[in-house]
């Protein structure tokens, strides 16, 4: 045979290993999730003057042990917002009633304390930007109610002043877990707009002033609804779809065993029952620029018992698995500023 032209090598015959899924490891208190160790987080890093800093815009992050409880500057919260009651005016608090954005800090940047689980870089600087505002009886303790676009352009206008007088003159990184049904990510749409203008560095009217902006990178998640991701996200540069001059990076889920999150014959892909709504499916398509962890990622959240009663005077120590591009997200927001240490 090995004279035989026709043949370009001769190896003896072996067995094939299969390929298996990630799966969560524990060691002492600590677990470190699926996703965290397939797109190789968790490693500690030095943030001190790094001017690295991951902004969340979400529901208001609220205070927990693996993010530092209260006496931690890790995590700084804002709330641009206000709710109105008889006829006055109220800032509205910087902690939401519902903790998704706990969940999604939680993936980014929980610490290596022992505890719990660790984020995809432990301990980074975090700026939470809340788009709630009613106060479900009580202003004092959370904010509630619904994410309204015009909430979510009022946090995108924080972040860039926050980005635009940043000593680091740093671009700043921004997780927006968030979609929208009606098309309005689009580019040429009111939130697609004002998301591309985030990410684009240059002089902008900030404040009322002419002001050098660094730019962002955006993480935005892909949508849960098993459809088409560019009629829930932003959907590029002139309609483009996923591309690498925009600066906006949406973000399908996979699995463990790294397929796709899809919906099944019945019932849906992301089951997240009693804690936040379930899925049909990762959304897909051409505007998806990257896959991610996003389905059973365990992270940091408030009550079990009362998931949408998350207080802004408790300080928790729970943890949930959750599942959706929500999670899926914030484990590129996480890695972004981990390359440059590579």
């Amino acid at each position: 045979m090995q004279k035989d032209s026709r043949v370009a090598l001769i190896t003896q015959d072996s067995i094939v290993d299969m390929s298996s899924g990630w799966v969560d490891s524990t060691i002492g208190d600590e677990t470190t999730s699926w996703g965290v160790i397939a797109v190789g987080g968790g490693m500690q890093i030095n943030h001190s003057g790094t001017g690295v800093t991951v902004y969340v815009l979400d529901t208001g992050v609220g205070y927990h042990a693996d993010l530092g409880g209260f006496n931690s500057s890790q995590v700084q919260r804002f709330n641009p917002n206000f709710y109105i009651s008889n006829h006055v005016k109220y800032p509205a608090n910087t902690v939401g009633c519902y903790a998704h954005a706990t969940h999604v800090a939680g993936i980014i940047g929980a610490q290596t304390n022992g505890i719990g689980t660790k984020g995809i870089n432990p301990g980074v600087p975090i700026v939470s930007v809340g788009t709630r505002t009613s106060p479900n009886g009580n202003p004092n303790l959370c904010s509630g109610g619904d994410t309204i676009d015009s909430y979510v352009i009022a946090g995108m206008d924080l972040i860039m002043q926050k980005i635009a007088t940043s000593t680091s003159g740093k671009p700043g990184i921004v997780n927006i877990s968030m979609n929208n049904s009606m098309g309005l990510y689009k580019y040429g749409q009111t939130l697609g707009n004002k998301l591309f203008v985030l990410s684009q560095p240059g002089l902008k009217y900030i404040n009322g002033q002419l002001t050098a902006y660094s730019g962002a990178f955006v993480a935005q998640s892909a949508g849960k609804n098993y459809q088409d991701a560019c009629n829930f996200a932003f959907d590029g540069f002139n309609h483009q779809g996923a591309n690498i001059y925009d600066g906006i990076m949406v973000v399908g889920a996979i699995m463990s065993n790294g397929f796709p999150v899809q919906k099944p014959v019945s019932g849906n892909g992301f089951i997240n029952f009693p804690y936040a709504g379930d899925g049909a499916g990762s959304n897909y398509g051409r505007c998806v620029d990257v896959w991610a962890p996003g389905n059973i990622i365990k992270s940091t959240w408030a009550s079990t018992v009362s998931p949408y009663t998350q207080l802004s005077n408790v300080p928790y120590n729970n943890y949930v698995n959750l599942s959706g591009t929500s999670m899926a997200a914030p484990h590129i927001a996480g890695w972004q500023p981990i390359l440059p240490k590579l």
